[in-house]
């Protein structure tokens, strides 16, 4: 039975058998072992949960996957990254201290130059991190940035996105991308998005696109959270001989302000293997959304999306493709797990607990995956790190 656990802060942003597992050099104290039920294409597996492998700093925000064996988590209350070794389950503390009043908001990891990107939420720069050493090796700041979010990297450009909060009658200006040529990191110049709040930047390699998440205006109403104005999903694709001039789509994703606990309010993308779709978990509501990459048609439309569970409550989500076309969906407001199968676009599994309180929200908000059996989470509240295993039966 699902048991909701107590909202206490605002945010912005099937049955399974449970058995404890003996502790492994990652596990911590203990690991949980759940058996899924069969996915469509016929497959089983358990999932092997470690629900506390390190104690993080203050406000963990998000975290990515270094060179497949260290996980680094962006804490943006401590203005730092912390990296934990999983070969000896290690947590080095401050690995990188971006600097004092930055509040770091996210980073996209050069892998082959051994660099991160960070974009400082209250510094108006980003950060570029040397991550053989943990040092800062340059910081770009840039006036015409109000409030940096998202970030991306390509051979050619760095893209920082803003999305001008406090601005406007909704709390949100105009979205602006800010584009950074990458070898002199010289500010090129800034361009705006069709909708409000470009949360989140992903480059896009094969294609060559830069794909901008604008999240659309959010904040309560009614005392609800909802999506407040339009938002949708972009690509972009640039020219070096002409960057202010890229070429764009754009898939909608409008507000249906009578639909409570339907909105889209689209997060981080997950691209699944094959590269064809996209799928988007919301900010505000327990929905799934799925487009057509080639054409950019919605095939799960924000007008009628994918509900992953009914609920009463205000719902923040996070999610990562996993092997075998699963992906793992965080729910903040539940301390919760769900396994969605999109090989046929099924939930297979969910909710399952990953909190270690049975009174306290602890809040998990991100997840990182290394696309096959292995992922990472961390929670806000509690400040831990924790993993997810896919183990084949």
């Amino acid at each position: 039975m699902m048991i909701e656990k107590v909202f206490k802060i605002s945010v912005l942003l099937c049955c399974v058998c449970m058995a404890s597992c003996s502790p492994s050099p990652e596990s911590g104290p203990e690991s949980v072992m759940i058996s899924l039920p069969e996915t469509c294409s016929g497959a089983r597996y358990n999932l092997e949960i470690f629900k506390h492998l390190a104690t993080l700093q203050e406000q963990p925000n998000t975290l990515a996957l270094y060179q497949d064996h260290t996980v680094l988590v962006l804490e943006s209350g401590a203005n730092a990254i912390s990296a934990y070794e999983q070969t000896t389950g290690q947590l080095n503390r401050n690995f990188s201290d971006i600097g004092n009043d930055h509040n770091p908001y996210d980073f996209a990891i050069a892998q082959s130059e051994h660099l991160a990107f960070v974009s400082n939420n209250l510094a108006n720069s980003f950060s570029v991190v040397d991550l053989t050493s943990g040092d800062v090796v340059h910081e770009v700041v840039e006036d015409t940035m109000l409030s940096p979010s998202g970030i991306a990297v390509s051979q050619d450009f760095v893209f920082v996105s803003d999305v001008q909060f406090g601005m406007g009658d909704n709390g949100f200006g105009r979205g602006m991308i800010h584009l950074f040529d990458r070898q002199s990191l010289m500010f090129l110049g800034s361009l705006h998005t069709e909708q409000q709040n470009p949360h989140y930047l992903h480059y896009l390699e094969d294609s060559d696109e830069l794909l901008v998440v604008n999240s659309g205006a959010v904040g309560f109403v009614d005392g609800h959270y909802r999506q407040r104005s339009d938002g949708g999903i972009s690509l972009w694709k640039f020219h070096a001989d002409d960057p202010l001039n890229p070429e764009q789509r754009n898939a909608p994703v409008p507000v249906f302000p009578d639909t409570l606990w339907r909105d889209g309010a689209p997060g981080r993308p997950l691209i699944t293997a094959d590269g064809e779709h996209m799928y988007f978990v919301s900010a505000t509501s327990p929905v799934l959304l799925k487009l057509d990459r080639g054409s950019l048609e919605w095939e799960i439309d924000p007008a009628m999306p994918h509900v992953l569970y009914e609920t009463s409550q205000d719902a923040l989500h996070a999610a990562a493709m996993m092997g075998d076309g699963l992906a793992f969906v965080l729910a903040f407001n539940q301390d919760a797990l769900y396994v969605f199968d999109t090989t046929c676009d099924k939930l297979i599994a969910g909710p399952v607990d990953l909190g270690l309180s049975e009174e306290d929200l602890e809040g998990p908000l991100a997840i990182v995956s290394d696309g096959a059996l292995r992922a990472h989470f961390i929670t806000s509240l509690s400040k831990r790190l924790g993993a997810i295993y896919l183990r084949p039966q």
